[in-house]
């Protein structure tokens, strides 16, 4: 993991690793395009800091074994506890047709081949997944009143 320079206090770098604070929605249909959010921690410090400023030339969601493209996210005047930087995307259909959970990830790409895979971790829950459930499927409609004229 590379870790982001917050600041310097006294001769001393304050230095934390990025990190997934929450996925939301944490559940979708196994058809896929449920727009997620992630929320980070270290993401904005690390997409701002020295070398890596404006040099993000790609983001994807992992999806367990799957990603998509991704989109970064700014927010201004939020009280919450991520950094002010979300990233936004759909999930991707999952191959089954059985509810599943996977992990889920964020992949970025720098100039030079750099990348960086950030594990959605949770300090209090571990792992953070995704949950795919079965598609809504209308089998039949029926009425037992309503007008004779349809």
């Amino acid at each position: 993991m590379v870790s982001t320079i917050f600041g310097q206090k006294n001769g001393i770098k304050i230095v934390s690793d990025p990190y997934l604070v929450s996925i939301s929605p944490n559940l979708g249909f196994l058809r896929g395009g449920t727009f997620i959010e992630f929320r980070s921690i270290g993401l904005r410090a690390l997409l701002d800091n020295g070398d890596n400023k404006g040099s993000l030339t790609s983001i994807e969601c992992g999806f367990g074994d799957a990603s998509v493209p991704a989109s970064v996210v700014e927010h201004n005047n939020e009280v919450d506890t991520s950094d002010g930087v979300s990233v936004i995307c759909q999930s991707p259909p999952y191959g089954g047709n059985v509810s599943t959970v996977v992990p889920v990830f964020l992949r970025l790409q720098f100039p030079q081949g750099k990348k960086l895979v950030i594990k959605a971790m949770s300090r209090k829950k571990g792992e953070l997944t995704f949950q795919y459930i079965k598609d809504i499927e209308v089998s039949s409609v029926s009425s037992h009143s309503g007008s004779a004229r349809g």
